[in-house]
């Protein structure tokens, strides 16, 4: 058994585990088919969460993930969470990407801002995946307030037990 297996069966649990604790509002976004939802890299959690708690069925989206193998424990983990994946990335595996965007209507979750940053600051890639697909694009936000802050270069949002979390959706294109 590798350690990707152990860390993302943990990562897995404690998701479980924290999902029943904490809170979203809104539980639902306005959401349609053939969308991008881009949201920061620090959020990559708190989507997993919300994810595990919305009224969304999100086995019918998507999520893009570097072809990295330092992305293979997010793989790992958002399998057990039961996402889809699509391997690409502005550099590596953009244009599977987009052929799989323009053949799907399964709307698509896109890590605007990773895996190298600077955080906070939407990739052209993200914009230009929009513009080929014709694809909305909308981005997602969660609060910070009540959350540990990791020493990584994104500044990863850890939830803390029994908050509430509010997050907004805005459209870009």
């Amino acid at each position: 058994m590798s350690l990707n297996h152990i860390l993302s069966t943990v990562i897995y649990y404690f998701c479980k585990v924290l999902c029943g604790t904490i809170s979203f509002h809104p539980k639902k976004l306005d959401l349609e088919d053939h969308i991008i939802i881009s949201v920061w890299h620090e959020d990559i959690l708190l989507l997993s969460l919300w994810a595990l708690k919305s009224e969304h069925n999100f086995s019918n989206f998507s999520v893009v993930i570097s072809q990295h193998r330092d992305a293979d424990l997010a793989i790992k983990t958002l399998k057990k969470l039961r996402l889809n994946i699509i391997r690409g990335s502005t550099t590596r595996g953009y244009v599977g990407v987009v052929r799989y965007a323009l053949k799907s209507k399964a709307p698509l979750v896109i890590i605007s801002d990773g895996p190298r940053g600077p955080p906070r600051i939407l990739k052209k890639g993200v914009l230009s995946l929009a513009k080929k697909t014709g694809r909305k694009l909308v981005h997602v936000k969660f609060s910070d307030q009540r959350v540990i802050r990791l020493p990584t270069w994104d500044k990863l949002k850890l939830p803390i037990p029994f908050s509430k979390y509010t997050l907004t959706a805005q459209e870009l294109v």
